[in-house]
């Protein structure tokens, strides 16, 4: 009986979420040929710099009422690396690849001869803006040769593309990780990248590469091929491997009619848990002795997707989208004759994932608007950030079956709504997401999560940005689990230092406005973070608070490096008095999640089916 009541009430999640989402694909299939809008705040001072660098260059004056006149023309001006500002000699420039004008010029959405429509400039910046190698991409219109002409003016920075790319997650306990990856990022300008890996973590050392094509023989194919072997430190022998091959259509607009991806990635790794630099023990209970065992244990899976979008509407726009797919997922826990039977079963009920087998196709509906808030000052320092604004929702269901190879039957639903509101050069989101599995006697997996987030507008030295995160799983057939502690979410604690099924996270940071010291960006934060992963409701919050400072190369990289000082507030016998956290990118991303698709998508929830993987 609780069993069916439990069902019920998951199945009126379910509804509820579905009658909400149908209801936005209502509202947007009437207004569908309607633009799509960009808010956008004004141009940082380093930003309007360039600009006018860029206008001397060409000769040209903005025009400011550019919409509609044709477009007579369309001028690339893509600044070096070293320009004659920055504390550097010049001459250095000769040892980097630039992107070449007309791999920059093959991006833009506008064409001569058209009229001139804002939406389209807007879209061909933020397009520009997914290639690493530009840390700038801006865009003015400036008169043309006639009242009813303009011209289209592209500006963008390259960083230095031949490069030792690096991430630092330096720890109170040591390195909790260490990846240095000489790359070229722009082989002969075009914008190719190949890149070989070098990744160390306390107890593996991570060798490989990777070639990524964003315009396959000029085509709208996105290509990637990477592959990495892992090496056991101590002993130095190989001991897995992981890698991805994939190739997918990227929606540089709107108005794009068809999308597609196919794709297969493979692991066979041991994934251990480092807490304050260290491989983590698990306390076994079931035995009378102190039995630690090592937090690690095997997986071997490999996923192969692909997917069709059918994609409606402009402004408003709603995305069907076909897809099938074939996942699976083996876990292997500890090695029973080298540890006590009752310490391995209990092990594997507490830690290790569920295996699981699924081949099914899946299909999903997203309704969502084309509108964007272009601010500064939030991840990005002195650069021009876009975030999507007003609603975004989707569900997704895939039937899986024993009939094709999988390890069980069960219907298969994933739901998320959000909706972002607009607060002049700041924002207010809020996010629901929900994922169950139904059996025909059963709701194995059941998982629930949120997010909110505000972003204050700009006031005096800089912005607040608070952000709240929550994640249930009361049905955990899959057994997974979240961890918080260290360098992200709760700083001032050993890096996954809480473990659970359930976790709770609340951060609050004061970011000051970026100030420009040699040609860089600096900023500073305050910070306050609480948070626990826990299982069932045995929640013990967690606080901490401290300071950090926020630095924007735009030679070398367009992600600010991080480094944190953090004091624990209140103690459970493991952290130190202090906490230093060196990194790339801020503690928690001020990204929205997004559905997934035919291209990588960021999601609350993890679950194994899916596009997302686990």
């Amino acid at each position: 009986m609780a069993s069916a009541r439990r069902s019920t009430r998951a199945r009126s999640r379910i509804a509820a979420l579905t009658t909400t989402l149908a209801l936005a694909v209502a509202f947007p299939a009437a207004t569908a040929k309607a633009q799509g809008t960009t808010r956008s705040s004004p141009s940082s001072p380093y930003e309007k710099s360039k600009i006018g660098l860029a206008l001397d260059a060409v000769h040209g004056v903005v025009d400011p009422a550019p919409e509609g006149k044709i477009v007579e023309g369309i001028d690339v001006v893509p600044l070096e690396v070293i320009e004659e500002d920055d504390p550097a000699p010049r001459f250095l420039n000769i040892f980097h690849a630039t992107t070449l004008r007309s791999t920059l010029k093959r991006e833009v959405l506008l064409t001569v001869g058209e009229a001139y429509r804002q939406y389209r400039v807007d879209e061909t910046v933020r397009s520009l803006r997914i290639f690493q190698q530009l840390s700038l991409v801006l865009a003015v219109p400036i008169a043309g040769s006639a009242p009813d002409r303009v011209r289209v003016l592209i500006v963008t920075k390259d960083v230095w593309s031949l490069r030792a790319q690096f991430d630092l997650k330096l720890g109170a306990g040591g390195l909790d990780l260490l990846r240095f990856e000489p790359t070229e990022r722009n082989i002969a300008g075009t914008l190719d990248s190949a890149v070989t890996r070098f990744e160390l973590y306390p107890n593996s050392l991570t060798l490989g590469g990777g070639y990524f094509i964003p315009r396959l023989a000029d085509r709208l194919i996105y290509l990637v091929l990477e592959g990495n072997v892992v090496f056991e430190r101590d002993s130095g022998r190989a001991e897995g491997s992981y890698g991805r091959v994939a190739a997918s259509s990227p929606q540089l607009s709107a108005d794009t009619p068809i999308l597609w991806g196919v794709g297969t990635v493979w692991q066979d790794i041991n994934v251990r848990r480092y807490v304050n630099a260290k491989l983590a023990t698990f306390d076994a209970q079931s035995t009378p002795d102190d039995d630690r065992v090592p937090d690690v244990y095997r997986l071997r899976g490999i996923t192969t997707t692909a997917s069709v979008v059918r994609s409606y509407g402009l402004a408003r726009k709603v995305d069907v989208t076909f897809g099938g797919e074939l996942n699976v997922r083996e876990y292997i826990g500890l090695d029973p004759a080298l540890y006590d039977p009752r310490v391995v079963a209990e092990y594997q009920a507490k830690r290790v994932p569920t295996t699981d087998y699924r081949a099914a196709p899946w299909f999903q509906v997203r309704a969502y608007e084309s509108r964007f808030l272009r601010i500064h000052d939030l991840e990005l320092l002195a650069l021009e950030e876009d975030y999507r604004i007003g609603y975004d929702g989707w569900l997704r269901t895939y039937p899986v079956t024993k009939a094709i190879g999988s390890s069980r039957d069960f219907l298969g639903l994933h739901a998320a709504f959000q909706y972002v509101a607009p607060l002049r050069t700041g924002f207010a989101r809020a996010t629901t997401e929900a994922l169950t599995e139904l059996q025909t006697d059963a709701v194995p997996t059941f998982a629930v999560a949120g997010n909110v987030m505000l972003v204050s507008p700009s006031f005096g030295i800089g912005r607040l940005v608070v952000s709240g995160l929550g994640i249930a799983r009361p049905r955990n057939y899959l057994n997974q689990r979240s961890s918080i502690g260290g360098e992200g979410r709760l700083r001032g604690y050993p890096s996954a230092a809480f473990l659970g099924e359930n976790l709770v996270a609340w951060n609050t940071e004061l970011r000051s406005r970026p100030v420009e010291i040699l040609s860089c960006q600096v900023g500073g934060a305050l910070f306050f973070d609480v948070g626990d992963a826990f299982d069932g409701t045995h929640l013990q919050p967690k606080s901490s608070a401290g300071f950090g400072v926020r630095t924007l190369f735009p030679q070398l990289d367009r992600q600010v490096f991080r480094f944190d000082v953090a004091f624990p507030l209140v103690r459970g016998g493991a952290e130190s008095p202090v906490g230093f956290y060196a990194s790339f990118e801020q503690a928690f991303s001020a990204g929205a999640i997004t559905a997934p698709g035919p291209a990588p998508a960021q999601s609350i929830l993890s679950p194994v089916g899916g596009a997302l993987g686990q």
